[in-house]
């Protein structure tokens, strides 16, 4: 079964390395058009997705789901999966970005199934930079839109900002079979602004990423080294950037100060 259709992959490879504000690429009609629809058929309803993956309720990150165990993939979306990891297509998209010797995740850490509801959301971000698991550093993102149906008023457009996450330089509609693919770095800031779309849509998306022993420009050296999923506020967002957001972390960081003293307690008890 043909599922990635034929890209000129070095002719892509220009554009994406000349894009700003940093490496990127948005291709259209990315899949064979009969699977692309047969992966929308087999995608769950949001509803459905709650009771099997991570729904996430966070300032930063509200109203998405995410489901990464291969055993819960529909297979369509296993099908998908293993095209994404074909050594034929990793060097395809290795022309393309110019990063050598990629590595695919097998399990999906951050990646996989992707619903996110009316009214959620994901803040400006840079992603975290090494995989623990993988002993192995982060830098390339590829994301796959599966919305048959999408008004430009519903929102929900991936956005790649500048260095200092003052102006969008890009920003592309998820509309279906659309893959926008980029090399994540140390200022590789994203985000997806609100969604609005109907009660019964949700926001639907193939995240899968790629490493390497490099950490290329993505050493994480300039927050001290590896790190996790590291969130900006846009400029319009003044409250949440001088208020939510340092309170958000001070929360934050005494919940874990709390559950780190409660497992040293039991420890002595014990």
């Amino acid at each position: 079964m043909k599922i990635i259709e034929d890209h000129d992959w070095d002719k892509l490879g220009k554009k994406y390395k000349d894009a700003k504000p940093f490496p990127s690429i948005c291709i259209d009609d990315f899949l064979d058009i009969k699977f692309a629809n047969s992966l929308v058929k087999s995608y769950p309803k949001y509803s459905e997705a709650r009771t099997i993956g991570r729904e996430f309720s966070s300032l930063n990150e509200n109203l998405k789901i995410q489901i990464t165990d291969l055993n819960d993939f529909p297979d369509p979306v296993k099908l998908l999966s293993q095209a994404l990891s074909e050594p034929e297509f990793i060097d395809n998209i290795s022309t393309l970005t110019g990063i050598k010797d990629l590595i695919w995740d097998p399990d999906f850490s951050g990646g996989g199934i992707h619903l996110t509801n009316t009214s959620g959301l994901l803040d400006v971000h840079v992603d975290f930079n090494f995989e623990t698991k993988l002993n192995l550093y982060r830098r390339l993102n590829i994301l796959i839109y599966l919305n048959p149906t999408w008004e430009k008023k519903w929102g929900g457009q991936v956005e790649l900002w500048d260095k200092d996450v003052q102006d969008c330089i890009q920003s592309f509609e998820p509309v279906f079979n659309r893959c926008v693919l980029f090399t994540t770095s140390d200022f590789s800031f994203h985000g997806v602004n609100a969604v609005n779309s109907p009660e019964n849509i949700s926001r639907n998306s193939f995240a899968a990423y790629y490493y390497t022993k490099e950490a290329g420009d993505n050493s994480g050296e300039v927050y001290g080294g590896h790190h996790t999923t590291i969130f900006k506020a846009r400029p319009s967002e003044k409250i949440k950037k001088y208020w939510l957001m340092p309170k958000n972390k001070v929360e934050t960081t005494l919940a874990k100060s709390k559950k780190e003293l409660k497992s040293r307690v039991k420890r002595l008890i014990n």
